[in-house]
């Protein structure tokens, strides 16, 4: 890409955003909450003192003004300014540090699926979560070149090599040990994003436009020696890029996975970081500074900056001491969209027959293609804190046991109820597991035809957190056999 063009294209969309702006006035109310953007800052001098209003008066007044225009339109609170960054041209971006020191700990029991089977060196880069999407997040593992981009252009290095993914030393080769880490990650960053109408995926795309994110999982010292930008960060992306005319010009988001302890933490520093480039600010508290996004017991939020929590949801800053109220779903939906409703809401309806075989077995769907399924089996997708997936399966007189289970083992957007009712709309039993994801359902059972109903419900110790409660879920266990599994039915209202 020719860097002239890029940043006249650049230059023009942040002088529409001043002019957008300039009507509205200084000290407003939301920057005496400490929350920026809707015209504020209107001058360098309403930012609090420190190194990042430094760094914006140190710039030319043509880039200080581009600055001060990204700023006015982009919604954050104040505490992000310890993780704000400008580029010489006046660009913003996010140097995130992310608190890894729990994201190791122990998965609950029965906390999920395990990782899909099948995966290896010569597929493991052709993964993707929903082919033929209007938008792609393009998880890069193989390294590759970084030029011609923003980067380049304000560090005055022409050219990056970035290493691959690599974790044992070897980089002629990757091991079973490092394919699997890179399939997790890719797992449940497919998750974050399964309820929107996006492709995540391994495979080179080829061509980096408006509706692709690029999210680079590299070593922050790269082959050339040069070190990338913000080395010592877990990740860095610039803010509010993807879907404009320059969307390349700012790729790619970088995640340095020798700054994070685990695939679950270079996992949510990815998620994390595309937000900011679909304009995301930090869900955190209202604390001391560096108190962004603590876990609230089972639960966090991915824009915050801990890794902490069984559950990790898109939020609006309704949990205790929120700071920020931004509404990271409207804001996704909008640029996304979501994807199409997999299964039936009623249970009134026709419902979607769960697969089991002539031995009452209900096999878990492949999490490697679930999400590429219009109706996946036995599996599916809560795409809105509104929707309900409803199975519909015969069964013999004995036992039902159905175990529906997120679509990561740790860390899912997803906390699953789920309820069984007869035929004639009766509920037989509900399951909503406290500290697990997962539901579980064990209920003796007549003969006779079943509904399986899964949505999202909310933690109790989180006020209306099932607002993120979204993402994939796997449906397996057993059912009595009764010789008519699988077979369509209806029932009257």
């Amino acid at each position: 890409m020719n860097n002239r063009k890029s940043l006249l294209t650049t230059g023009t969309f942040l002088l529409a955003l001043s002019a957008a702006s300039v009507f509205l006035c200084s000290q407003s109310a939301y920057a005496a909450a400490g929350i920026f953007g809707q015209g504020e800052p209107a001058r360098l001098e309403d930012l609090p003192a420190g190194d990042f209003r430094q760094s914006l008066e140190s710039l030319p007044a043509p880039a200080r003004q581009r600055a001060l225009s990204w700023l006015q339109v982009l919604e954050f609170p104040a505490q992000d300014l310890q993780y704000l960054q400008v580029d010489k041209q006046g660009s913003i971006y996010y140097a995130d540090t992310f608190d890894t020191s729990t994201a190791t700990r122990a998965q609950p029991q029965g906390a999920g699926v395990s990782l899909p089977a099948g995966v290896n060196a010569g597929n493991v880069f052709k993964l993707h979560s929903s082919r033929g999407a209007g938008h792609t997040v393009f998880v890069d593992f193989d390294g590759g070149v970084v030029a011609e981009t923003a980067w380049n252009e304000t560090t005055g290095v022409p050219t990056w090599k970035p290493r691959a993914y690599d974790t044992d030393g070897d980089a002629d080769s990757f091991s079973t040990a490092e394919i699997e880490a890179m399939v997790e990650i890719w797992q449940r960053i497919a998750d974050d994003f399964a309820p929107f109408d996006v492709d995540v995926t391994t495979e080179d795309p080829g061509k980096i436009g408006s509706n692709t994110g690029w999210v680079l999982v590299t070593h922050s010292e790269a082959g050339s020696k040069h070190p990338l930008p913000a080395p010592s960060a877990g990740g860095v992306a610039y803010f509010n890029t993807f879907s404009y005319s320059h969307a390349r010009y700012f790729s790619p988001v970088f995640v340095y996975y020798n700054n994070l302890n685990s695939p679950a933490a270079i996992a949510h520093a990815a998620s994390h970081e595309m937000g900011h480039n679909l304009s995301l600010s930090h869900d955190g508290n209202t604390g001391p500074a560096g108190s962004h996004g603590a876990a609230i017991k089972n639960w966090a939020p991915v824009m915050g900056l801990a890794q902490t929590a069984p559950v990790t949801q898109w939020s609006r800053g309704k949990y205790r001491g929120a700071n920020n109220s931004q509404d990271d779903l409207g804001i996704l939906t909008g640029t996304l969209g979501l994807r199409r409703d997999d299964h039936e809401d009623s249970r009134f309806g026709t419902g979607t027959p769960l697969e089991i075989d002539g031995r009452g077995r209900i096999q878990a769907g492949n999490p490697a293609t679930v999400l590429n399924e219009r109706r996946p089996v036995n599996g599916g997708v809560i795409e809105e804190r509104d929707d309900v997936d409803v199975f519909v399966f015969t069964a013999g007189a004995g036992t039902v046991d159905i175990m529906v289970a997120p679509g990561v083992r740790y860390g899912s957007s997803l906390d699953i109820d789920a309820v069984l009712y007869d035929a004639a709309g009766k509920k037989l039993a509900e399951n909503n597991q406290r500290n697990d994801s997962t539901a579980k359902l064990r209920v003796k059972v007549p003969g006779g035809r079943y509904i399986l109903e899964v949505k999202g419900v909310g933690d109790t110790s989180v006020p209306d957190s099932d607002y993120g409660s979204i993402g994939q879920f796997l449906i397996s266990g057993s059912v009595p056999a009764s010789g008519k599994q699988g077979v369509a039915w209806k029932t009257a209202p």
